[in-house]
């Protein structure tokens, strides 16, 4: 009798959740866009939400190199550096619009993506990490240097806002809206990626690249586009943050961005949809409202990191999505002899014929 109940049980979740999840996923939609405007008053909660956009769409790219095709990445941060640095460059010092700006910064990433992501994509694990460590360090160290371009340690200041059509968006509400909007369409943009012939490929060459690769698919080509995508997403969010803070210098684009970008991803839940985004809400608050505790901030991330990944190894979005499968579909879908079906408000019981 209790199995019974469980089966039913069971049913009912698999045939309500679905249709419980799309006005959900409306209801939230229209929240966080009802958002700006109820913060409006609280100019520094508004700057840590427009944060929180722009990180979702650079962790979302991360999640395309990580996630989707499996290769580690410690230099996501130079993707994000040239995206800023191409927008304090060209519209902070040189009278460009933002969005031409954005695009040159967007081709640069990729460009400079397949360039070091060709010879440096043979590599696995450990080794690709290390590299792009390197690679990290070596834009870092460029935006450094070439004080000519860069004005090195002092940075560059006083960059412009955008405008649509005439309209400023110096206003904290309406860039805030600017950077919603840019990180639901990466978001939309990665769903779909994970699921278009491309994201066949990464999954393939994630699961067993040796495989995929005996069936046709270019391992180099395919890892080459996974990084020139990531590239893309990083330099996207490095030009809106650029515009957000009105200025920039080589200390934001250091190997510990890097290791936070990645840590969103794990904590998050790598490979799915919504990762990316819970990973950097939950480390964004972390950073921004633990400072208050000092040292302390330091030992709960840390601690925090080290439960999700024994406790929680698919991070928490991946680890909820296991446990609906495992335990909701899965048991469901193996019903034999004697299952209970629930069509609507009707509860009966069928034996095979």
């Amino acid at each position: 009798m209790s199995k019974i109940l469980s089966d039913l049980n069971r049913q009912r979740l698999e045939i309500y959740l679905p249709r419980v999840s799309k006005p959900f996923l409306i209801l939230l939609i229209i929240f966080i866009f009802l958002l700006p405007v109820i913060t409006a008053r609280n100019r520094y909660f508004t700057l840590v939400l427009s944060l929180i956009g722009i990180y979702v769409i650079a962790v979302g790219g991360l999640d395309i190199v990580y996630g989707f095709s499996g290769q580690v990445s410690f230099g996501h941060a130079a993707f994000y550096g040239i995206g800023a640095y191409s927008v304090a460059i060209l519209s902070g010092l040189n009278g460009w619009s933002f969005w031409a700006s954005l695009l040159v910064g967007v081709v640069a990433a990729a460009i400079f993506a397949i360039v070091i992501g060709w010879p440096s994509v043979k590599l696995v694990h450990h080794f690709l990490a290390l590299v792009t460590i390197g690679v990290g360090e070596i834009v870092r160290l460029t935006f450094m240097n070439t004080t000519d371009i860069t004005k090195g340690f002092r940075g560059i200041g006083e960059i412009p806002r955008p405008s649509i059509f005439g309209i400023s968006l110096s206003n904290p509400v309406m860039y805030l809206y600017l950077v919603l909007i840019f990180a639901a369409v990466s978001v939309i943009l990665k769903r779909n990626i994970g699921t278009s012939w491309w994201g066949r490929q990464f999954h393939a060459i994630r699961t067993n690249p040796t495989a995929a690769e005996s069936f046709g698919t270019a391992l180099i080509r395919t890892r080459t586009v996974a990084f020139a995508l990531s590239a893309i997403f990083g330099a996207v969010a490095g030009a809106l943050y650029a515009s957000l803070i009105t200025y920039v210098s080589p200390d934001t684009f250091t190997f510990a961005q890097s290791t936070l970008f990645f840590s969103m991803v794990l904590i998050g839940g790598a490979g799915t949809v919504g990762g990316s985004i819970v990973g950097v809400v939950i480390l964004t608050i972390i950073n921004q409202y633990g400072q208050q505790f000092e040292i302390y901030q330091g030992i709960f991330y840390g601690l925090m990191i080290i439960v999700i990944v024994v406790f929680l190894p698919r991070g928490v979005v991946g680890s909820l999505e296991d446990l609906y499968q495992d335990h909701i579909m899965t048991p469901v879908r193996r019903g034999g002899r004697g299952v209970t079906i629930v069509r609507d408000e009707k509860v009966s019981t069928v034996d095979d014929e």
